[in-house]
């Protein structure tokens, strides 16, 4: 629903999509964005290349004749082993742009037979999409590939998987980023499932040591150690005032709730850089112990941040814009490609999935808590999508920053409290000014 245009802005309402179900015309919106999906399997097919690579270089290097004769029973299991190929479960399949990127990923890398492509799906319409994929374009794959319609927080992994899969999984693909402008609820809709395949992965292990001190080894290991390549890997979220006559103004009922901003031409430009509100990232909090697949009983939708902004001399604020960006591949990743890897990717900030508070200030020439993104040059960079000015990425069509409406428009430097916060039934946003 959209309001008056201002400046070339539209205010539209976010959608909903764990009270209602998108429509086709939302799907089809969604999947013209041709460089996110792009991005997306850049970060996939580097991610199946490391662990192609690094398996087939721990193979024994071919010697002498009685050399190989001697090596050839154990390059043949390490072989066996390494080429197994890969389990990828895509959660959020829609009608398919996420599914094409997997398929042709694994496809160039000639990893297709050996691997499974599973999607799980819990709108109808789109479920009827991908399995007419199955059924027609994706005919010639569909072996190996299946589509489940099912809620990704209540799946049976070991019901969904079967053997095929060697019982576990190694990757999870997704476009619920949760971050400002995307409208997705992860964690909530994610952190069942991930503690799912860590549990699936842990018993998977556990079942494959014919050692007793492995196996106990395998039990008491980290959740880390058992945890899926997420796709992304974390999505972090921002804010920065806007200028008032930027955005439409909002009418006093108006004023509780979060709107898209969507400018029909350039990009909106905030008054200062935008600060850094929270981070979520996989692994997500150790689920020792727990029982329960309620987000807010895991701490890891609730959120609180403290953030100070000195507006320009004379500028006038009439909201705050939120932004994200995400981080699909680290660039410290390439020695972790398997979901029992050892390292884990080094974290630019302090704060944690769980509940916490964080301090930022943010001015007009710079200074906020984002981080640049960058890597070393010894590495492969960092694979990213980005709302954030003044990096976002180039191309984005789907997404569009969110407007907090202020209840009455403010001059001179801003101090924020902004709050993430969730019950069984609901996520809201809660944002003080003074």
């Amino acid at each position: 629903a959209a309001a008056a245009a201002v400046n070339e802005v539209r205010l539209l309402t976010a959608w909903q999509p764990q009270s209602a179900f998108l429509s086709a015309n939302d799907y089809f919106d969604m999947h013209r964005d041709n460089v996110k999906y792009r991005t997306y399997r850049t970060a996939v097919e580097r991610w199946l290349r490391t662990r192609k690579t690094a398996a087939q270089t721990a193979l024994p290097a071919a010697g002498g004749k009685q050399d190989r004769r001697a090596a050839s029973a154990s390059a043949s299991a390490s072989a066996s082993a390494a080429m197994e190929g890969v389990s990828i479960v895509v959660v959020g399949g829609g009608f398919g742009g996420l599914v094409r990127e997997c398929l042709r990923a694994l496809l160039d890398l000639k990893m297709l037979e050996t691997s499974t492509l599973d999607v799980v799906e819990v709108n109808p319409l789109a479920v009827k999409e991908l399995r007419h994929g199955l059924a027609h374009e994706w005919k010639a794959y569909s072996h190996r590939m299946r589509v489940t319609e099912a809620d990704a927080r209540d799946v049976d992994l070991q019901l969904l998987l079967g053997v095929e899969t060697h019982g576990r999984v190694d990757a999870v693909v997704s476009e619920l980023l949760g971050g400002f402008g995307d409208n997705e609820l992860w964690p909530e809709c994610l952190a069942p499932f991930e503690r799912k395949c860590v549990e699936l992965n842990r018993s998977s292990r556990k079942q494959q040591q014919s050692d007793a001190a492995d196996a106990v080894t395998a039990v008491e290991g980290s959740d880390a150690a058992f945890c899926p390549q997420f796709f992304p890997r974390e999505t972090s979220s921002y804010i920065a005032p806007v200028a008032i006559g930027a955005v439409p103004m909002c009418a006093a009922e108006q004023m509780q709730r979060m709107w898209v901003a969507a400018p029909t031409k350039e990009a909106l430009a905030p008054l200062t850089e935008a600060a850094h509100v929270y981070t979520l990232r996989h692994p997500l909090n150790s689920y020792a112990n727990r029982s329960s697949d309620d987000a807010e009983q895991l701490g890891l939708g609730v959120h609180e941040t403290r953030v100070a902004f000195a507006l320009p001399q004379n500028a006038v604020s009439s909201g705050l814009l939120g932004f994200f960006d995400a981080t699909l591949l680290p660039a410290s990743d390439a020695s972790s490609a398997t979901y029992n890897g050892t390292s884990e990717s080094k974290r630019g900030r302090s704060d944690t999935n769980s509940l916490n508070s964080s301090t930022s200030t943010s001015n007009s020439r710079g200074g906020s808590s984002r981080r640049s993104g960058g890597a070393s040059s010894s590495s492969s960079p960092a694979v990213q999508l980005s709302i954030v000015p003044p990096s976002a990425t180039p191309g984005l069509r789907e997404w569009h920053p969110v407007l907090f409406p202020f209840q009455r428009a403010r001059k001179g430097d801003l101090e924020v409290v902004f709050r993430r916060r969730c019950s069984p039934d609901r996520v809201w946003y809660e944002w003080e000014v003074t």
